[in-house]
């Protein structure tokens, strides 16, 4: 296209510099052109505070001294225990019987590892003890204190318990019987003796939270042959057998419950086919039974929070596997049940009608009470409940489910471990922070510090008040310690950094300020090297 040009633009063209505009010089004049400069560069300067401020890191001081005196600080919890050695005892026998048991527990204390910081205390106060403590034993009475019972009788069972009642029968009154100190251990400290408490036992324990979601699942392998489970009374169930459980365990742990049913499970191997005096079953090895659980297809949990996950699993066999039942190494051992530790529990329910096109099944509460009570017993172990031990033997069991012998040696074991994962964790923080030098500390995260080593004081015998020198007081502070910690441990503010190296920020802040910054940084040179020049011209004219 030809280009057209007015006269008027011609003759603007055709004048000189006077009468036109020049492309190869400024418009506007120098002093203008610096303060244009000038005036970009203040404002850069003016945004360098408020760049600063937004950006700098906020790192509050923790307090490093009283973490790392906590290294040094040591829990105890006090034991008394009331000796009631009746009518038949001199004072020179009290005093005989309370050197001897005290003699005997030091020893037991020195000779295990494990045994937990008890402070024995021994008091006598037979006036007030009735002839059978076990029909006048108190449902509140106080932690921690325990009481002994000495009786003059001939019985079947030396060692009885109902409540925090302890009765000994002994024959004659010239010599403490040899395994009232061994009774008496393996009640206060069970987790000290090997026997009661095996290394299996501890592998199988879920590591401590404050709440847990258990989820009772009833699973069939295949309905679509029949013979499946359809429903089931889950709510008579679990208020029979599974809530008085958890209303003992409540100054531990928060439950929240849910069920559910399916109605095909299929496993990922084969059971074993075995034939004996012509019948048939097939049974599940111990390496099937650690991978029986088969979590690409089973849906097992809702997902809607993410507190951790206790399973038991209903395990309804197809109608053409049944009966299905689990390998035994020794004699007495259950075939229709196991433990996976740390996940939850399974039993397997065989309905008695077997083969394909077998009815379908609705499960009472009756069909239920086997399946729970194992369920009970999975919960209890998962949760860290001890053994009983077997040489007592205990009038309420059966009543409360867990003897307060057994949770209060829970409430010990567990106390222990939140004041030492707390203290871990504090010092684990303070390394953080020291090692990486851009980790924000804010003052959400000093706060619960303080409140965790707050929490951790409590839980001394220095700091504590009489009044919650109890065992629930002192692990309700061990919770709220290890509740603090955790949630200054894994901080969103703190975790966002642990993977952000210095590298990231030249890499984001480069693309950003050189195209801004190279443009002023040239037009400032460019000006300074012209107020120079002029500068030199002009002091040049002076002297000539």
């Amino acid at each position: 296209m030809a280009a057209v040009y007015t006269q008027k633009h011609e003759a603007q063209v055709k004048g000189g510099p006077e009468e036109g505009l020049s492309l190869s010089h400024p418009v506007h004049s120098d002093t203008t052109r610096r303060w244009i400069v000038a005036s970009y560069w203040l404002v850069v300067l003016l945004c360098l505070p408020v760049w600063y401020y937004m950006t700098s890191i906020e790192r509050l001081p923790l307090p490093t001294e009283r973490i790392g005196l906590l290294e040094g600080k040591r829990v105890t919890f006090p034991i008394k225990i009331d000796l009631d050695l009746g009518n038949q005892f001199d004072s020179v026998q009290r005093g005989m019987y309370a050197r001897g048991m005290e003699e005997d527990l030091s020893l037991l204390k020195q000779q295990s590892i494990d045994f937990p910081p008890l402070d024995f205390e021994f008091t006598f106060n037979a006036d007030r003890h009735p002839v059978d403590p076990c029909l006048q034993s108190e449902t509140d009475e106080a932690e921690d204190s325990y009481y002994v019972h000495f009786r003059m009788v001939d019985v079947d069972r030396p060692f009885v318990t109902c409540g925090r009642h302890l009765v000994v029968g002994v024959k004659d009154t010239l010599r403490i019987p040899l395994p009232v100190t061994d009774a008496i251990r393996d009640l206060v400290a069970p987790y000290s003796n090997q026997k009661l408490h095996p290394t299996a036992a501890e592998s199988r324990i879920a590591q401590y939270s404050p709440t847990y979601r258990l989820a009772f699942t009833l699973l069939n392998e295949d309905a679509s042959v029949g013979g499946a489970a359809t429903g089931w009374e889950i709510h008579e169930a679990l208020s029979r057998y599974i809530h008085p459980t958890l209303t003992q365990l409540r100054d531990l742990h928060n439950f929240t419950v849910e069920s559910q049913v399916q109605y095909f499970g299929g496993l990922t191997f084969d059971p074993q086919l075995e034939v004996s005096d012509g019948v048939q079953r097939w049974t599940l090895s111990e390496e099937q039974m650690s991978v029986f659980i088969n979590s690409a297809e089973w849906t097992l949990t809702s997902g809607v929070s993410n507190d951790p996950v206790l399973h038991f699993i209903l395990f309804v066999p197809s109608a053409e596997r049944r009966p299905l039942v689990t390998h035994t190494t020794f004699v007495g051992q259950r075939n229709d049940s196991f433990v996976l530790p740390q996940w939850g529990g399974v039993v397997i329910h065989n309905p008695p009608i077997a083969g394909q096109g077998s009815p379908n099944t609705f499960l009472s509460l009756h069909d239920l009470s086997g399946p729970f009570n194992t369920f009970r017993a999975q919960l209890a172990a998962l949760l860290g409940v001890p053994h009983f031990t077997p040489q007592v033997t205990a009038l309420d069991r059966a009543k409360f489910g867990i003897t307060p012998w057994q949770l209060d040696a829970l409430k010990r074991r567990r106390s222990l471990e939140n004041i030492a994962n707390s203290a871990d964790a504090l010092r684990s923080i303070v390394h953080l922070v020291n090692q990486i030098e851009n980790m924000p500390v804010g003052q959400d995260v000093l706060g619960q510090v303080d409140g965790a080593l707050a929490a951790l004081d409590a839980t001394t015998p220095a700091t504590q008040e009489q009044s919650s020198r109890s065992l629930s007081h002192l692990l309700a502070h061990s919770i709220d310690a290890l509740t603090l910690s955790s949630q200054a441990f894994f901080n969103p503010g703190m975790i966002g950094l642990l993977y952000y190296p210095t590298e990231h920020k030249y890499a984001v802040y480069t693309p950003l300020f050189a195209p801004v910054a190279v443009p002023l940084v040239v037009a400032l040179v460019r000006d300074l090297r012209g107020w120079r020049a002029r500068r030199r011209a002009a002091s040049k004219q002076k002297t000539e």
